[in-house]
């Protein structure tokens, strides 16, 4: 089953962000359409083509209480680039034309083991600063191709400069999750990793992720 949009953005808006379903952590997954997604979609073997963190409902944008819920993420649209906070609510209605979300909620027992002051932290660091061009999303491409992805210059990652999926996986490294390199972390990958509690199609054509929490 998948949430109308119009239902999804009643419930991101006003006082609702306390009641939300979404919960600090969990990860957002889209399926979008274009050139690029669909270049994503080819080499990574995933309809994922961009992922989302959302973030605590406490954090102040501009100094001020959030009156809607927001995401952080990675992205190079809108003449900004790198990391940046932005409303769910915007996000899901960048892909709702054509486009798929899925809501990854992570397991209680994941929830409970991630060092979430050290992960938030990173997360403002990373807000300052850290941008990435369109060489570092050609890169992020081709380290998915058949041993392209073993050459050093691709493999070689800038600490200050991450696409979507490696922005999150630095994330939940430094939360404490074990043996994950960011570089070679595409969105389908991300939602490989066994660390969901279930997972819910938010809106577009119905489609499954087999390797959804497998590994």
């Amino acid at each position: 089953m998948t949430i109308p949009l119009t239902l999804l953005n009643d419930t991101l808006t006003a006082t609702a962000v306390v009641a939300s379903p979404f919960l600090p952590g969990d990860i957002i997954g889209f399926s979008g359409t274009g050139f690029l997604s669909d270049a994503i979609k080819i080499v990574s073997r995933s309809i994922l083509t961009h992922v989302v963190m959302v973030i605590p409902s406490d954090v102040l944008i501009d100094g001020r209480a959030q009156e809607e819920l927001y995401v952080i993420q990675s992205t190079i649209e809108d003449g900004h680039s790198g990391p940046q906070l932005t409303p769910l609510r915007i996000v899901l209605a960048l892909y709702a034309k054509g486009g798929r979300a899925y809501h990854f909620s992570l397991s209680n027992d994941i929830r409970a083991f991630l060092k979430w002051p050290i992960l938030w932290d990173l997360a403002t660091r990373k807000l300052h600063g850290d941008s990435y061009n369109k060489l570092e999303l050609g890169q992020y491409v081709l380290r998915d191709l058949p041993f392209i992805t073993y050459l050093p210059a691709i493999r070689e990652a800038n600490s200050h400069e991450e696409v979507c999926s490696e922005l999150l996986a630095e994330l939940l490294r430094a939360g404490g999750l074990p043996c994950l390199d960011p570089p070679l972390v595409n969105p389908g990958i991300l939602a490989s990793y066994r660390i969901y509690g279930c997972m819910t199609q938010l809106f577009g054509a119905p489609a499954s992720i087999p390797s959804f929490n497998t590994v």
